[in-house]
């Protein structure tokens, strides 16, 4: 059991176009968000729109497949885990956020 992780999976729009660095072995890092919509329809027949947003990144052929592919606006489906990121504002203090490790992309 210790083996097992939660998966997500997200269908969704790129928010911006991506931020592509370089690592120090020559692998690439995108950093991303992806902006998921939902529609939630009342009896009365009023329709609520909303969006909730994910910050994601990824690495390996995945950082590249987004490099490649994706633009702001672009329709992209991607499965990962959800992963603490610690990290200090310009205030000098520790800040905490989850953010979605992609193992898998697919554009739409």
């Amino acid at each position: 059991m210790e083996t097992l992780k939660s998966q997500l999976l997200l269908h969704g729009n790129l928010g911006g176009d991506p931020r592509i660095t370089t690592t120090q072995n020559g692998g690439k890092v995108a950093n991303f968000s992806i902006a998921c919509n939902s529609n939630y329809h009342y009896v009365n027949g009023k329709v609520r729109k909303d969006t909730v947003w994910h910050d994601a990144f990824a690495f390996g052929q995945a950082a590249e497949f987004i490099e490649n592919y994706g633009r702001r606006g672009v329709g992209i489906v991607v499965q990962g885990t959800l992963v603490d990121r610690t990290y200090t504002n310009k205030k000098g203090e520790p800040k905490q956020m989850k953010m979605l490790q992609v193992n898998f992309v697919k554009g739409l």
